[in-house]
């Protein structure tokens, strides 16, 4: 296997151990926090589905960057959540309850917003873009709700283990 395979494995792993260490962490009573937040979570979906691609586009458009910068600037701008965000959104005072939810939540909704945040690129920039569905969901399945709910899974069962 090449450095490069062992790093890309490596980065793999970390995200995966990261997800479901949260899944570890995780009270039975959080899952009811986004459902009593409706309000903040509904921010939280337009800030980071809308505000933020909307403002890399912008970007995008009124500076001179590499291509390949704009491509990384606007890729990141749709990408659902960083599974390291609830661990620094609980460091900085957020609600582990909250941050995990998003994340959750997130990664649901970018099945559909990926295919279609990546329509309208294809036409604003004349650049033929493609996501399936069935690929994003492939990628949130494996990197998101797998480890999460494996670590809740155990922390029902086992929490001592947890």
């Amino acid at each position: 296997m090449e450095s490069k395979q062992l790093v890309f494995l490596a980065l793999q792993v970390s995200i995966w151990a990261t997800v479901l260490s949260f899944g570890l962490k995780a009270k039975t009573d959080e899952g009811r926090y986004l459902a009593q937040h409706t309000n903040l979570l509904a921010r939280a979906i337009v800030a980071m589905l809308v505000v933020m691609p909307v403002a890399a586009i912008i970007l995008a458009r009124l500076f001179d960057f590499d291509p390949n910068v704009e491509v990384a600037l606007i890729a990141l701008s749709l990408a659902p959540l960083p599974p390291l965000l609830p661990g620094k959104e609980t460091k900085a005072g957020g609600s582990s309850a909250f941050a995990i939810g998003l994340l959750a939540v997130l990664g649901l909704l970018s099945i559909v917003s990926i295919p279609a945040s990546l329509q309208l690129l294809e036409r604003l920039f004349g650049t033929p873009l493609r996501m399936p569905p069935a690929g994003v969901a492939g990628i949130i399945l494996k990197s998101i709700l797998a480890p999460l709910l494996l670590g809740l899974a155990i922390r029902g069962f086992a929490p001592g283990l947890a």
